[in-house]
């Protein structure tokens, strides 16, 4: 039987080969999405170029396809910033009425991962391609991944407090708890109160067979960007002739927020940048922050030494922090 789009594969490759004319024409786009996540600046800068090349990216006016097949047939892993990311992207698609295909991972571990992350809503009309699965139990969910669309207390409530729980059955530390804690309510808070975005995904993950265990916990936002938030702001303005690279750095070392309250030296102090500080402080976490054109990494030495990339084109922000639990 035929879904919506017309097709009836039952692979990544039977559907490749039903979609070759359209994908020769431009009619339908193939998107591999080893690089979501902005932990591999390499792959991730290919999949942003990719993004705006069907039409994500305003600025280009580029008419976009009426079919886009997104595929995980070929991605072994993928951090929770990735999975978010998975999200926005397929619902800003759906959004401009582009038909959505999704080809889902072989891995046994990650397809549940995306599952749960489907099952929370990615548009209007989504086809999924089973693929042959093989069998992992790498990473799970701490908890479902959630819509934060607006300030709603009970999302908020529910994400942060899946993690909380799931820490608990870690038997991690209340110090260590509380700082990841701490971090994850700023983070979300922080793309509600100053992205301005319509979708932000929330994503937690544990990695159960690295040695120490790893939670990575992911956001990502179609909203304005750091950059845009600050700027806008009389106290930042004049940070504005600068790239977003050089923004994204200066809010994480002086840990600036535009909520916060302006210090005696006219330099306002929080947010983000003093969350990220504050876990760095208490446990072994490294940071990664992607805005807009910006990619800045925090080591997990917590002082202000950092890798950063600059883009031509990025959707939205995405955050992943990587954190080590123990010894």
């Amino acid at each position: 039987m035929r879904d919506e789009s017309g097709l009836a594969p039952n692979s990544a490759a039977a559907l490749r080969l039903e979609l070759r004319h359209q994908l020769r024409t431009g009619a339908a786009r193939w998107i591999q999405l080893g690089g979501l996540s902005a932990e591999n600046p390499l792959h991730h800068r290919a999949l942003c170029a990719t993004l705006a090349a069907v039409g994500l990216n305003p600025a280009r006016g580029i008419q976009p396809p009426k079919l886009v097949v997104l595929d995980w047939s070929t991605v072994a892993e993928c951090a929770a910033d990735g999975v978010a990311l998975f999200c926005v992207v397929a619902t800003s698609l759906s959004n401009q009425g582009t038909q959505l295909i999704v080809c889902m991972p072989a891995r046994s571990d990650l397809a549940l991962v995306i599952s749960d992350a489907i099952a929370g809503g990615i548009g209007s009309e989504i086809t999924t391609i089973p693929v042959e699965r093989t069998k992992s139990e790498r990473v799970q969910c701490v908890t479902p991944s959630v819509w934060l669309a607006d300030s709603s207390k009970s999302a908020i409530r529910d994400f942060c407090g899946g993690i909380s729980a799931g820490l608990q059955r870690l038997i991690v530390s209340e110090r260590v708890r509380k700082a990841i804690m701490a971090f994850a309510t700023e983070l979300v808070l922080n793309s509600l109160q100053h992205a301005h975005a319509t979708r932000v995904k929330s994503t937690a993950l544990l990695y159960t067979r690295r040695r120490p265990k790893v939670v990575e916990i992911g956001l990502a936002d179609n909203g304005v960007g750091i950059t845009e938030s600050l700027v806008t702001t009389p106290t930042f303005a004049r940070l504005s002739h600068l790239h977003d690279s050089s923004v994204v750095e200066f809010m994480l070392d002086q840990a600036a927020s535009a909520r916060s309250i302006a210090n005696t030296n006219g330099v306002s102090r929080g947010g983000l940048g003093e969350a990220i500080k504050g876990l760095a402080s208490v446990v072994d976490a490294s940071v990664t922050v992607r805005s807009g054109r910006a990619l800045v990494s925090l080591g997990s030495d917590g002082r202000a030494d950092y890798r950063h990339e600059a883009f031509d084109y990025g959707l939205g922000t995405q955050v992943l922090a990587s954190i080590r639990l123990g010894s």
